[in-house]
């Protein structure tokens, strides 16, 4: 049997991700890779092994940009082959947005509640240092915590700034199509 994962493994760092350890990429599992310490420039990916052959496919989260490999490339591929490959990259898609779709909603879940818990911000030295109103931010200790909604008004994430003004969004929140309201009120 061919090494799949070792293949793999280095077409995802000639996309500039590489994994600390071979054992993190499980096939069959959707993994996340991070290329940076701060988990600026982060990796979906996901291996499929099926006997003589395997797929994989990885969406960088930073540009929105995916990625398919397949372990015979292109050459000395049937057309039955050929549509075998594109239904197991349109199935892993859908698995993919579905098991996405599924975190944001956890997320959501877990947040409102918590949010609706936290005090409404008056002060904090980020909004001090800025000149700008608390509006409806929240406190959470020493952090400052903006709810981030769609269009429809519907909680997703947050985004928690510290005192130094040091930015994190909710880890495996939504955070494409949302935004802070002025105003909002969960």
């Amino acid at each position: 049997m061919k090494d799949y994962i070792s293949q793999f493994i280095s077409e995802l760092g000639k996309e500039g991700f590489t994994p600390k350890h071979r054992k993190d990429v499980v096939p069959s599992t959707e993994s996340r890779l991070i290329a940076n310490e701060k988990g600026k420039k982060s990796l979906y990916y996901s291996l499929i092994i099926e006997g003589d052959r395997a797929y994989g496919r990885f969406y960088d989260c930073s540009t929105g940009d995916t990625g398919f490999w397949h372990s015979r490339g292109n050459k000395d591929t049937s057309a039955d082959d050929r549509k075998a490959i594109e239904k197991a990259r349109e199935a892993a898609i859908k698995a993919e947005k579905k098991a996405k779709d599924e975190r944001h909603s956890r997320v959501r879940d877990e947040l409102l509640p918590k949010i609706k818990g936290l005090p409404l911000a008056e002060d904090h030295p980020y909004l001090e240092r800025k000149k700008v109103k608390a509006w409806r931010a929240r406190l959470d200790g020493d952090l400052l915590v903006l709810p981030l909604v769609d269009v429809a008004g519907q909680l997703w994430s947050c985004q928690t700034i510290d005192v130094d003004g040091e930015k994190k969004y909710q880890f495996e929140g939504k955070k494409n199509g949302c935004f802070f309201p002025i105003g909002w009120k969960p």
